[in-house]
């Protein structure tokens, strides 16, 4: 089969979505190993890994999405992204894709709020290339005291590994403050970071 467009991807995008209630990644969330996607032109197929938990054999779910409700997997798809699933922890899936440039990032996050229950960007890297050879870094003075000290907390403490090594509800309790507080400061302090590495010069400009 002939590839018919064809581009060069140096920006790596990690992010745990939570697809909505009505999804079968919901339903076996505990027992699932592997989520795979096949899109063609009537809508989108979906396989599921998952193992049974009184025989411990691997099953597979076959379902089939036409489009008409809300999917995240076709959100990254109509964004020029394919979504590579890494595991599923907590009803959220593990996502890795490589946007066509930074500025589409904004709009497939956007996108990705719309349809899901939940969004977090785990990681976003950048590997250097011909036309862009350099690496970038962010102003930490962006951030107020509070969501510097509730991001430095949360990454010393391993909030951002694979798997997570502690809940958000934790965090808050060792700061004493409510849950949604630390959520509230963390959402902040990463939207923050991302704009600052993806739109450097209006950060500047503030």
């Amino acid at each position: 089969m002939p590839i018919n467009h064809q581009s060069r991807r140096s920006i790596e995008l990690g992010v745990a979505v939570q697809p909505q209630e009505n999804c079968p990644v919901r339903t076996l969330s505990e027992e699932v190993t592997d989520v795979r996607h096949h899109a063609h032109e009537d809508g989108l197929q979906c396989e599921i890994v998952f193992a049974d938990s009184q025989t411990e054999n691997r099953e597979t779910f076959h379902g089939y999405h036409d489009g008409q409700e809300p999917c995240p997997a076709l959100t990254f798809m109509e964004h020029d992204c394919v979504p590579n699933i890494e595991g599923v922890e907590d009803e959220s899936l593990l996502v890795v894709t490589h946007p066509p440039n930074r500025e589409s990032i904004s709009d497939l996050l956007a996108g990705l709020n719309q349809v899901s229950e939940s969004l977090a960007v785990k990681w976003i890297s950048e590997t250097p290339t011909e036309e862009a050879a350099t690496r970038r870094s962010v102003d930490l003075d962006v951030l107020t005291d509070k969501q510097q000290t509730a991001i430095e907390d949360a990454v010393k403490a391993g909030y951002y590994e694979q798997p997570r090594e502690i809940s958000i509800s934790e965090l808050a309790a060792e700061r004493g403050i409510s849950q949604s507080a630390m959520s509230q400061r963390l959402h902040a302090a990463e939207q923050k970071l991302l704009e600052g590495l993806l739109f450097p010069e209006q950060s500047a400009d503030r």
